[in-house]
């Protein structure tokens, strides 16, 4: 059974949304700075963000988009992205990935709310080499080797 719990997961607060449809849902929260995952792309999965507050900072392959408030996004399969919240205010999105699946990613990742230092947790050096372990079981194909984004989280 899936938990719906409020998580961290690599510094973003995230509240996964139970849907009977063939798709993944959560709300997110992004503070000032905190960027998204390391460039990356999915072969069976395509990503929708819609941002409710605030603004994100994609770079879709060579190109950057910034979406704001009021505004979504469509990712395509096999397109390289990567986002970061470039305003000081908190933003909150809402991202979704078709078909379903990808929720593993968030609850696998993800650290309870609940726990002591869970935000900071989530950044830890463990975090980040637990995700990169793991990144191709997610379907998230990174760009970079390991040791270089070892270095950028």
């Amino acid at each position: 059974m899936i938990n719906f719990k409020e998580l961290w997961v690599l510094g973003h607060r995230i509240k996964p949304v139970l849907s009977s449809g063939d798709f993944d849902i959560v709300e997110g929260e992004s503070e000032y700075g905190v960027a998204g995952l390391p460039l990356h792309s999915h072969s069976k999965y395509s990503e929708f963000f819609y941002l409710m507050e605030g603004e994100l900072l994609f770079q879709l392959d060579q190109t950057e988009v910034l979406v704001k408030q009021g505004e979504s996004l469509d990712i395509p399969v096999n397109i390289r992205h990567s986002f970061k919240n470039p305003s000081p205010k908190t933003s909150r999105w809402l991202n979704i990935h078709s078909p379903k699946g990808y929720m593993l990613f968030y609850t696998d990742m993800g650290i309870s709310s609940d726990q002591e230092m869970s935000k900071e947790n989530s950044l830890s050096e463990a975090s980040i080499t637990k995700l990169l372990s793991r990144a191709t079981y997610y379907d998230m194909h990174l760009d970079k080797p390991d040791s270089e984004l070892t270095a950028e989280m």
